[in-house]
């Protein structure tokens, strides 16, 4: 049984901390984008990381100091933890929110300038096309007036140069047509990414997932602390004394009666 309330508690003290160092990671984030110049960022980074480590740690600090009875350190440790959470909390929400806005608005700028530069390579292929067949109909009629004035071999010269490099031409033009079709009808088919999820919904998951990622750690790290001590102190209590044992308290009297009549 102890061994398995080991384990728990070392499980929910790797859960604990996997969740502390998102918040961890995203405040010294924050530090790095709110401050331009590289080493005091990383100066305040490793600052900001050092008391959000400390945010954590207050909450089963501040619990058994209140058991101890020194109730104004463990209230003053609680608003420091709270001040921290809330510090913590916004550059968790700023970097969740940032991310989603900013990857759905890229998605969509490259999606409408993707969709602009096919539909303008599209109409050259167009044009081109009817060019091409523009050019082939005056080379046919250039040759049918070279054969009415009997330069058949002239006229057959012509068509055999210019035919096959303009039928080429356009194969690779309609080529090109048919491949910007179905790139246009993908990508004007294709979902931005959280097509689905509104802007107030999406603010309301960052705040929730925020709150949680505070609240949680705090929550574990509090009680897998909280019951150590419980059970040290209850180890430290003395137990109950050993009932004695009728049978044997009876085979005793038994003996001493027996020698008492041999004497």
């Amino acid at each position: 049984m102890t061994g398995r309330l080991r384990g728990n508690h070392s499980a929910l003290t790797a859960i604990a901390l996997g969740l502390s160092s998102v918040t961890v990671v995203s405040v010294g984030l924050a530090m790095f984008a709110l401050i331009e110049d590289g080493q005091l960022a990383a100066l305040f980074a490793v600052a900001a990381v050092l008391l959000d480590v400390f945010k954590y740690l207050a909450w089963p600090t501040a619990l058994q100091l209140a058991g101890d009875g020194r109730s104004a350190c463990a209230a003053m440790m609680i608003a420091c933890a709270l001040v921290l959470a809330g510090v913590s909390g916004w550059a968790t929400y700023d970097r969740m929110m940032s991310s989603i806005i900013g990857s759905r608005a890229q998605q969509q700028a490259v999606q409408q300038q993707r969709i602009a530069d096919l539909e303008q390579a599209r109409a050259a292929d167009l044009q081109l096309s009817a060019q091409l067949t523009a050019e082939a109909s005056s080379i046919r009629a250039q040759a049918e007036a070279m054969r009415s004035r009997g330069m058949f071999t002239r006229a057959l010269e012509l068509e055999s140069r210019a035919l096959p490099r303009i039928a080429e031409q356009r194969d690779q033009a309609r080529q090109r047509l048919d491949a910007t079709s179905r790139e246009l009808t993908e990508l004007r088919a294709a979902a931005p990414k959280a097509a689905g999820l509104p802007l107030e919904l999406a603010t309301l998951l960052c705040i929730g997932f925020a709150l949680a990622l505070e609240v949680v750690p705090a929550l574990i790290l509090s009680a897998v602390r909280r019951q150590p001590v419980q059970q040290v102190a209850e180890l430290g209590k003395p137990g109950p004394a050993p009932r004695r044992n009728r049978r044997a308290i009876r085979i005793i009297s038994r003996a001493s009666a027996a020698r008492t009549v041999a004497a």
